[in-house]
């Protein structure tokens, strides 16, 4: 059963990521200089690891990236489907197999005002901004990565 983290507890959306990132997993092959046939079944093995789940504020998330609010609130088949599920107690679940599972948690703490406990390792920080470049939301990143980095 996946963990699940309730950044917005009222959320009306779960983003699934996987534990381990498949830039990780892609890493260690290479690493590993492992044959064809084993560099694919390590891969698969990575890509079978349960998800973790972030409960999030659709809102929230549009109202901080031009990508979520173009995926969230228009004609994206995500959109279409999490107006469907407006009515429903549960949140609607979309999949973000690629994005890193720590930089997401913090980008998604960020985005809703959560207290984020402690500052990220220099390459927690580089997925972080890679991650936020890839939804558009450097601005509100801005500031912490100042504290961060002037601590």
């Amino acid at each position: 059963m996946p963990n699940r983290h309730e950044i917005d507890k009222d959320g009306d959306l779960i983003l699934q990521l996987s534990r381990v990132g498949l830039y990780d997993a892609e890493d260690e092959v290479a690493e590993d200089e492992a044959s064809s046939e084993d560099a694919d079944e390590k891969l698969a093995n990575y890509e079978q690891v349960a998800n973790d789940e972030l409960r999030v504020s659709s809102k929230v998330l549009a109202l901080n990236s031009p990508v979520f609010k173009a995926m969230l609130g228009g004609r994206f088949k995500e959109g279409t489907e999490l107006a469907e599920n407006m009515g429903s107690p549960e949140p609607y679940s979309i999949d973000f197999p690629d994005d890193d599972l720590e930089a997401m948690t913090i980008l998604c703490q960020i985005l809703h005002n959560v207290y984020v406990s402690e500052r990220p390792k220099p390459i927690g920080l580089s997925r972080l901004a890679s991650i936020g470049d890839k939804y558009e939301c450097i601005n509100a990143l801005k500031y912490c990565g100042m504290v961060w980095i002037r601590d």
